[in-house]
């Protein structure tokens, strides 16, 4: 159940990923007057491919989370309800550290890029991506399907250690 939970968990930071990866490639699109090339529409689908499949994900992972919820809770242990949801949660742990860090200086480099009117895409483009990805790992990091990751290991590992 933990293994499959965690693989949902982790494709959907990598469906995410994708998103991102998709935008860092915007500044090599050439669109002209005739209107977009191949490579543009492929971009803009990969965006809502890894977005679609992202928030997919998010659902089958939120399934397996109620499983595992139902087990700690049959087995009289404390389960993580009364957590925040991952959006306003910040600093909840060492990964989740490093995401809001990591949002932080991306949203300061977004508001320099717009105060200082930066002209080269690369650097409007990679701020955005920055922000966008930092964003969403914040949410995922701090959220309660990661906890409930930490929280089921721990579990595991008391139940193998009473074994013994």
């Amino acid at each position: 159940m933990l293994q499959k939970f965690k693989t949902f968990f982790y494709a959907d930071i990598a469906s995410f990923l994708l998103s991102a990866a998709a935008l860092a490639y915007i500044p090599f699109l050439k669109v002209d007057l005739q209107g977009l090339e191949k490579k543009s529409i492929a971009v803009g689908a990969l965006f809502w491919i890894g977005i679609v499949c992202g928030v997919v994900l998010l659902v089958l992972t939120v399934r397996c989370r109620k499983k595992i919820e139902g087990v700690l809770r049959s087995h009289k242990r404390t389960t993580l309800n009364k957590a925040r949801p991952g959006v306003i949660s910040f600093f909840q742990n060492p990964p989740a550290i490093a995401a809001d860090v990591l949002m932080i200086l991306s949203a300061v480099a977004v508001v320099l890029v717009l105060v200082f009117k930066v002209q080269q895409e690369w650097a409007v483009i990679a701020s955005l991506e920055g922000l966008f990805l930092s964003f969403v790992l914040h949410c995922i990091l701090n959220g309660i399907n990661y906890k409930y990751i930490k929280a089921y290991k721990k579990y595991l590992s008391t139940k193998e250690q009473a074994k013994k």
